[in-house]
């Protein structure tokens, strides 16, 4: 039998105009699977080489793999989009930029990370860079601190239209590193 979140994500696959991916992420921190650390750093490197190169058969092949362990991964989700594309299967390609694209909006309707109290919740710590590249800032400093009983990264970001912090709720990678000990 499925689990929830293998059930939700086949759903979102099937159609991610009507998937609900606040609900899908958090499905998938109460997986077994969940590991938000010790990626594959090198298969992904792999992908990255495979898109550059337009291997695609390998690269659509090597995605799978990795999304198998890191199946919520934005930029996984988008190398497979380019590959499947290059390999000429438009219409998955564009299902999966779907599912990138309502990853993305899950992450910046979680908070607007001008406060602890409204902070953007992050399941991954790629995740922290992604929601401030998609609020246009970059890091300058981060500091992690518990604030009754919940864990968050206040980063000193810069942007365009100045410098701000973002506050970030690690609490449930904070939670399963420290189960993982």
């Amino acid at each position: 039998m499925a689990s929830r979140f293998e059930s939700d994500l086949l759903e979102a696959l099937a159609d991610p105009t009507r998937a609900d991916f606040s609900s899908l992420r958090d499905a998938w921190t109460a997986c077994p699977r969940y590991q938000p650390y010790g990626r594959d750093a090198e298969g992904i490197e792999e992908l990255h080489m495979r898109v550059a190169t337009e291997s695609w058969d390998k690269a659509v092949e090597l995605a799978k793999r990795l999304l198998d362990i890191t199946p919520l991964s934005v930029s996984l989700r988008l190398l497979y989009a380019q590959a499947l594309a290059g390999s000429g299967d438009r219409w998955e390609a564009g299902d999966q930029r779907a599912v990138a694209h309502g990853i993305c909006k899950a992450i910046l309707r979680s908070g607007d990370g001008r406060s602890q109290a409204n902070a953007l919740v992050v399941h991954d710590p790629s995740e922290i860079k992604l929601a401030l590249d998609l609020l246009g800032c970059r890091a300058l400093r981060s500091y992690q601190v518990e604030i009754e009983g919940r864990w968050y990264d206040r980063v000193e970001a810069t942007s365009p239209k100045g410098d701000r912090d973002v506050w970030f709720d690690v609490t449930i990678m904070h939670d399963w590193l420290t189960q993982a000990t």
